[in-house]
């Protein structure tokens, strides 16, 4: 292959991945999930972390609230998006919805669904998130990111203090 058509192919393969991010990120409202659906999959990834993680369900328990992320979705090659939709949980119940979006550049190569679990142990948590306690408005709001991988085991990220994340 000559260097002209070497980089030809590295443009085409740019504008691919610029497209599939900017689709993955302009996408917003149109490919967002139903309030029933995104409780569904609550649901369903909590079951799993109930089932995956021992101890899980005692600590759920003693948590004041979960923003569970299900079925997060993050992908790409050099250039990389990820989006997902969740709910928060206050006893049990849905009090509001919330998505997470982020893009990156640098050495990325494939794709990766997760779940992802924030746990608030405490009301001054809480009273941090924006908009609290008008919980249940239906809004969308957008968490920024929690945890560290520091010594964690893999898969797993913690971040001590009044809330701790888990990546499934």
């Amino acid at each position: 292959m000559n260097a002209e058509n070497r980089k030809l192919t590295d443009r085409i393969i740019i504008a691919l991945v610029l497209l599939l991010a900017v689709s993955l990120f302009t996408a917003g409202e149109s490919l967002s999930a139903t309030a029933k659906e995104i409780d569904a999959s609550v649901d369903v990834a909590l079951d799993r972390f109930y089932k995956d993680v021992k101890g899980a369900k005692e600590f759920a328990k003693s948590a004041k609230a979960l923003l569970v992320l299900p079925g997060v979705i993050k992908g790409g090659f050099v250039f990389a998006g990820e989006y997902g939709e969740g709910a928060m949980r206050i006893g049990g119940k849905t009090v509001d919805y919330y998505n997470i979006a982020s893009a990156s550049f640098g050495l990325t190569i494939g794709a990766q669904k997760k779940d992802i679990i924030i746990a608030f142990m405490t009301d001054e948590a809480l009273k941090k998130i924006p908009g609290y306690p008008r919980m249940g408005s239906g809004g969308r709001r957008e968490p920024g990111p929690v945890g560290y991988r520091g010594g964690n085991p893999p898969g797993h990220n913690h971040h001590e203090g009044p809330h701790r994340g888990l990546c499934l």
